[in-house]
């Protein structure tokens, strides 16, 4: 029996290690059933217990994994890939003080390149870089070709203003899930090679993930035009923003806006030589950096729009802003403020006009302008599907206010003055100091200097807007 019960433990382990790769949830679940099944014969085996965090651990469900693995130490203490795993829950939860607690544990058992790259991204985003990359050097020497090593260290390489080094790597993300690979051919694998900065007659590039990702990196196109090396150069994107890429790069032979679609049959139209995410330009074209001048251009008859919008509500100057941004995975919790916050600001004058753009923003800005009876007001642009809305009203406004969300780069290749309310615990799209390397000096960044402190942020930026009341440059256009 107990034969029988370890021989369908090994098969279930083997079947589940396949979803890093296949991502089957049904697969998964079968294996989660069969473990359970197996608990009325085998309560405390430590390994069952194991896969049972570990399927939750996969799955994403963090607080759910963890007392499976805690129960697990409690017959292996010291099991490196137990207090490891702990650590990857803590680490989505955003414990970051017990994550690392658990990666230096598993180390002290066993030290490996995983583990140590797992421990430098509880450093990620948490505005330690130097610390983190102490651990992420050491881990590149002990698993030099481990795509998740690779892909921590870029992260924060980039996040320590080493950009060079940073995007060399970057493109480890399509090895490890964190950027999606694009397939422009039926075979697999597909016989469309990456481009590696070579001269070509046909060089394909996608966008990446996120509307702000999606428009800060489309900075690049303009370098890979100066360069020549693409004889016909084919975009594909997001539908959203098809019109305003359309409009601002008239020099791309062909636009496919099917980013978001599996099966695509244009391929067949064309020759393709090689293909790039439009990110991974900056392996070739960092050294001479991003050209900070606004890229994107809005439709005028659609500024002119939202302007008469906004003056129909009050006087001006006009302020778009926004108080949320990103998901869970990617620190909403850090980078979002209650709408309260903002009230100072709109006390200190002018016509405030919502651009969140989630659905329950109308509901929330209207409740807020009856309580307080100040001059807030939605502009339903934000939620229309075709981003040229939102890019029309960010321009049909004076100034934007925002935390760190897609308006901030919408505003950057604008040309729009905007000020940032930026949390200690940032993305390095967001770097240290007042501006960025990608942007003119229109944007500027507010740093939290206390971790959780946003009041005193939001007080530098109403001493800062006070003297900017001019139109921006694009909406005058």
């Amino acid at each position: 029996m107990a034969r029988l019960i370890a021989d369908i433990i090994e098969e279930t382990v083997k079947t589940q290690a396949k979803f890093d790769e296949t991502h089957d949830l049904e697969s998964l679940k079968s294996c989660e059933d069969i473990y359970l099944q197996l608990l009325d014969e085998i309560p405390d085996d430590p390994q069952l217990l194991f896969q049972i965090g570990t399927v939750y651990l996969q799955r994403g469900q963090w607080g759910a994994s963890m007392p499976w693995f805690r129960r697990a130490l409690d017959f292996w203490p010291d099991n490196p890939h137990v207090l490891s795993n702990l650590g990857c829950a803590e680490r989505s939860l955003h414990r970051m003080d017990q994550c690392r607690d658990f990666f230096m544990r598993s180390l002290m058992v066993e030290e490996k390149g995983e583990t140590l790259s797992n421990l430098a991204s509880a450093y990620v985003n948490e505005d330690l870089p130097e610390e983190g990359l102490i651990y992420a050097k050491k881990a590149m020497e002990l698993s030099p070709d481990h795509a998740k090593v690779k892909w921590n260290a870029a992260l924060l390489l980039l996040e320590n203003l080493e950009y060079a080094s940073g995007f060399k790597l970057y493109d480890a993300g399509f090895l490890c899930g964190e950027r999606a690979f694009r397939s422009y051919s039926q075979d697999r694998p597909d016989s469309v090679d990456v481009w590696r900065g070579e001269p070509v007659d046909t060089l394909v590039v996608w966008d990446e993930q996120g509307i702000g990702d999606r428009i800060l990196a489309t900075n690049l196109l303009r370098n890979l035009k100066a360069s020549g090396l693409a004889k016909k150069v084919i975009f594909e994107c997001h539908p959203r923003l098809e019109n305003v890429f359309r409009r601002s790069f008239p020099w791309i032979d062909h636009f496919y806006p099917t980013s978001k679609k599996e099966t695509i049959e244009w391929p067949k139209d064309h020759t393709l030589n090689a293909k790039s995410a439009v990110m991974s330009l900056s392996q070739f074209f960092w050294p001479e950096g991003f050209d900070r001048t606004p890229y994107l251009k809005p439709d005028p008859e659609l500024v002119s729009k939202y302007r008469k919008e906004f003056e129909s509500y009050g006087p001006g100057p006009y302020y778009a802003f926004a108080w949320k941004g990103g998901a869970p995975k990617t620190n909403t919790k850090y980078r979002s403020v209650k709408l309260g916050s903002f009230r100072p600001l709109i006390e200190s004058g002018g016509t405030w006009i919502s651009l969140q753009y989630h659905e329950e923003a109308a509901g929330k800005v209207e409740r807020f302008r009856g309580d307080t009876n100040l001059p807030v007001y939605h502009c339903a642009g934000a939620q229309e599907r075709d981003y040229d809305h939102t890019i029309a009203a960010v321009c049909a406004a004076d100034h934007v206010v925002t935390v760190c969300n897609s308006l901030v780069h919408t505003c950057g290749a604008l040309g729009v003055p905007c000020s940032v309310a930026v949390p200690k615990r940032r993305a390095w799209r967001y770097p240290r100091g007042e501006h960025f390397p990608w942007y003119g000096d229109h944007i500027v960044q507010f740093h939290q200097e206390a971790d959780g402190d946003f009041d005193s942020v939001f007080a530098r930026i109403a001493d800062a807007i006070s003297d900017h009341r001019t139109r921006p440059v694009a909406a005058q256009a």
